[in-house]
């Protein structure tokens, strides 16, 4: 009986780290301020979301082997024209040359066949970089005395002070921002 045991915990455990962990709506992380509304839902086997400039969908497949191996199926988008419909078209064939996922702390990795890699941030992340961003603009600018000051706003832990501003959601998500760059804790 207790080798029944260790035969079941052994599975359940090869099957947590497994590419079918990454149901979720992600955020492609990007300088370029086109390509920074692109979104990627993943839920079972279809994947939707938007590009820099259509809405779109597929299927999604996952490799059994337990090696991170992804392969997304042909992509239909609706045909909205607008001045990035280029960057939708590149995006949706790097997504079907999607070989590889890697789930990193806060995201996913997707990389191509080529290494070439799209990087998306969670929408929890995505939410409280818009939250802090219309919180920062309510503080009073860092100069002076009130640069050693710290103000605390309600329904969110912020700390703010000498140009740094501190979330701390729960014990597992901090985000850091120093000198107007989003930073997260590694």
């Amino acid at each position: 009986m207790r080798q029944f045991f260790i035969v079941v915990f052994a599975f359940v455990l090869s099957g947590c780290n497994s590419a079918k962990d990454i149901g979720g709506m992600y955020h492609m992380i990007s300088d370029d301020p086109a390509l920074q509304r692109i979104t990627l839902e993943i839920d079972g086997t279809r994947v939707s979301g938007q590009g820099p400039c259509n809405r779109y969908f597929g299927s999604i497949t996952y490799s059994d082997t337990g090696s991170n191996s992804i392969q997304v199926g042909p992509i239909a988008s609706i045909k909205k024209a607008c001045p990035h419909l280029s960057a939708d078209q590149s995006y949706f064939q790097e997504l079907q040359r999607v070989s590889m996922v890697k789930v990193v702390p806060g995201g996913l990795v997707l990389t191509t066949s080529d290494e070439t890699k799209l990087v998306f941030n969670t929408a929890k992340l995505r939410f409280a970089v818009g939250l802090f961003q219309r919180i920062r603009q309510r503080l009073p600018p860092s100069t002076g005395q009130r640069a050693n000051r710290i103000y605390r706003l309600p329904k969110a832990r912020w700390r703010w002070q000498q140009n740094q501003t501190q979330l701390t959601k729960s014990p597992s998500f901090l985000v850091l921002m120093r000198n107007d760059a989003l930073l997260p804790r590694e």
